[in-house]
C-alpha cells in the first residue's frame, strides 16, 4: 500500500471507530474524499493532489487549521503541479516545491520534499495565527513575510497595505475557505 493511501485508511478506521455514519452506502473513506474539495485542473495535478491529500489533512488536524484551507493554500502555492513540487519550476523570488518555499528565508526545511513542506508550512500558519488573531492574517504573513504583515498592522488597519498580489492571494483563497 502506498503511503498517501495507508494514510487515507488510518483515517477511516478512525471515522469508523468514532462511529462517524456511512451515508448513501459509502465506505468511510469514500466519505472522506468526498469532504475534501479537489482544486487540480488536469490529470498530473489531480493525481498529486490526491497523493498529498491525506498528509495536508493530517497537518491541518495536528495544527489547529481549519478544514481545507491547507489543502486550498497549497493548490494556490503549487496548483499541485509536478514541475513546482520538485523545483524544475522556480520563482522569481526564489521558493520551491509544493507549498513554495523560499530556502534563503526557512533552512530548516528541505521544500523539494513534499511531505516535509506540507507540515512545516502548516506549522507556519500555526504560528502565523497565533502571532495575528486571524487566518487571514496568517495568510497575509505567508504570502507577504511576517515582518512586513507585522509593519501593516502597526497603523490599526489591517491589509491596507497589502500588495496587489497578497490581496489576491488571501481573496482567492477564502473564497473557497470561509475563514475568520
Amino acid at each position: 500500500v502506498m503511503p498517501w493511501a495507508a494514510a487515507l485508511l488510518l483515517l477511516a478506521v478512525v471515522l469508523i471507530a468514532v462511529r462517524v455514519p456511512v451515508r448513501e452506502g459509502k465506505t468511510a473513506v469514500e466519505i472522506v474524499r468526498d469532504a475534501v474539495k479537489q482544486y487540480a485542473q488536469n490529470a498530473e495535478s489531480k493525481a498529486n493532489e490526491s497523493k498529498f491529500e491525506p498528509y495536508i489533512a493530517d497537518a491541518e488536524q495536528r495544527n489547529g487549521i481549519p478544514a481545507g484551507l491547507l489543502h486550498r493554500q497549497l493548490y494556490q502555492e503549487s496548483r499541485y503541479r509536478s514541475d513546482i513540487i520538485d523545483g524544475r519550476a522556480v520563482s522569481s523570488a526564489g521558493a520551491l516545491g509544493i507549498a513554495q518555499i523560499v530556502p534563503r528565508w526557512h533552512p530548516g526545511v528541505d521544500p523539494l520534499d513534499p511531505v516535509a513542506a506540507i507540515y512545516y508550512a502548516a506549522s507556519e500558519m500555526k504560528k502565523y495565527y497565533t502571532r495575528f488573531g486571524s487566518w487571514k492574517l496568517a495568510l497575509a504573513a505567508y504570502n507577504w513575510g511576517q515582518t512586513a504583515q507585522a509593519r501593516d498592522l502597526a497603523d490599526g488597519i489591517a491589509g491596507n497595505e497589502w500588495p496587489e498580489e497578497t490581496r489576491r492571494y488571501v481573496a482567492e483563497i477564502t473564497a473557497d475557505v470561509e475563514v475568520a
